[in-house]
């Protein structure tokens, strides 16, 4: 586990005594000698002259507390909360510390939510075998932070110099889910503070220009989790940089929250729209170097939720979206003649099923084979076997895209128009 100095309790410059130095206790050293926020009057812990000894670390016996003449709190590096309180009330009788001195508070730093400042996430502890690197920013498109995807399309509009009243209405609404008071800063570098939605955008069109004339600054690095790859903060960073096709600076940190998992199921619990859902879908794909798009139809409308398990053991699923045609059946017809290029062959199967397709999402970002695409066309003809052993190859039962052009026939069929 990883612990957050509980810096909130303790003042700046305040001499403190840290009591204990296990995994808390030595993640607590490090953090303030790193940040020098207070000072350490003394490090103890009942087994000094074993820590002392063994780990070479400058750790004294708990009776050297009686020999300071000063200090302003005592912080308890104890994660066990039981353990923590027994040895508040232990050092508060033997040495007659105030109670208010004594602090147990333990921030377990997965549950922390930073303050967006470059120090705080310094105390998470950098990476200490990486430097500030350049990289592509599609190395940094994920679909577990579908928020770039919908950062990107307002950047591209404002570089583009248009304005999409349905880009800037999905932006809007996923800041407002994200913070439900619409107050939030672009990312860790805004040099101003950001309150209100039409402000943010505001910030975000001057983040885009000053990018396009300037170029990355290497002093506010983007902060990545360097165990999970994940940006922790600068997203719009990430985003307009995708769409000026330039490189960014970024600053790796090994003990580091990921900031937030805005994935597929976010978008879905917070109540967006088959339409936002399925421009989400979209934008990534064309983002994403390597993506396949399934379709799900509904003569094995029974197993779909089987098929998605199936895929997901050996791909990604970054989402899926079912779309109702019962008052679009031209649309739907439309569909099966554009993937099958005849509606004929498909009408056995189509008869007396609900106009209903499901389209999902697939990427290689997980995957640990050598050819992608190959293996879904595999996985896709073994699947259809299964469900219907008496037909090679089953019409309107399963389809993907099996190749980048493939992909991108299904892009635009089914992610472009508004065809539910």
């Amino acid at each position: 586990m990883h612990f957050l100095f509980p810096f909130e309790e303790v003042q700046r410059n305040s001499q403190i005594v840290l009591y204990g130095a296990g995994e808390c206790g030595q993640q607590y050293y490090r953090q303030i000698t790193i940040s020098r926020y207070c000072n350490i009057a003394l490090w103890c812990d009942k087994a000094a002259k074993t820590i002392a000894g063994y780990y070479h670390m400058p750790v004294s016996k708990p009776d050297m507390i009686e020999e300071l003449n000063d200090f302003d709190h005592i912080v308890i590096a104890i994660s066990d909360s039981h353990i923590s309180s027994t040895v508040a009330r232990y050092l508060s009788a033997e040495y007659r510390i105030p109670a208010e001195k004594i602090i147990t508070k333990i921030n377990d730093i997965r549950t922390v939510r930073f303050n967006n400042k470059w120090e705080q996430y310094a105390l998470a502890g950098s990476d200490r075998c990486r430097n500030i690197e350049e990289h592509e920013p599609f190395n940094f498109i994920t679909y577990r932070h579908l928020s770039v995807s919908v950062r990107y399309l307002v950047c591209r509009d404002f570089l583009n110099g248009v304005e999409n009243k349905d880009h800037i209405s999905l932006y809007s609404r996923m800041i407002f889910a994200r913070i439900r008071n619409v107050r939030e800063g672009i990312d860790s570098w805004s040099d101003y503070p950001v309150h209100g939605i039409n402000n943010i955008l505001e910030e975000t069109k001057k983040l885009c220009f000053s990018l396009r004339d300037n170029g990355f600054d290497k002093e506010k690095a983007i902060p990545v989790n360097s165990q999970t790859g994940m940006i922790m903060d600068g997203g719009h960073r990430i985003a307009a940089s995708l769409v000026l096709k330039q490189k960014v600076w970024v600053k790796y940190f090994a003990n580091a929250v990921n900031g937030g998992d805005f994935g597929f199921d976010w978008f879905k619990d917070n109540g967006f729209s088959t339409s936002d859902l399925l421009l989400i879908l979209r934008v990534f794909a064309e983002l994403y170097t390597k993506c396949s798009i399934a379709v799900l139809f509904t003569p094995v409308i029974q197993h779909w939720d089987f098929i998605i398990k199936q895929f997901a053991k050996d791909f990604t699923i970054v989402g899926y979206v079912d779309l109702d045609f019962n008052n679009n059946i031209c649309s739907y017809n439309r569909i099966i003649k554009q993937i099958y290029k005849t509606i004929n062959g498909t009408q056995n199967k189509l008869k007396n099923a609900p106009f209903a397709i499901r389209v999902v999402l697939l990427s290689d970002e997980e995957y640990i084979g050598k050819d992608f695409y190959n293996d879904v066309r595999i996985f896709k003809n073994y699947l259809c076997q299964s469900l219907y052993p008496e037909c090679a190859p089953p019409f309107a039962v399963l389809h993907t895209a099996d190749d980048e052009y493939e992909l991108q026939y299904l892009n635009r069929l089914l992610f472009y128009e508004n065809i539910a």
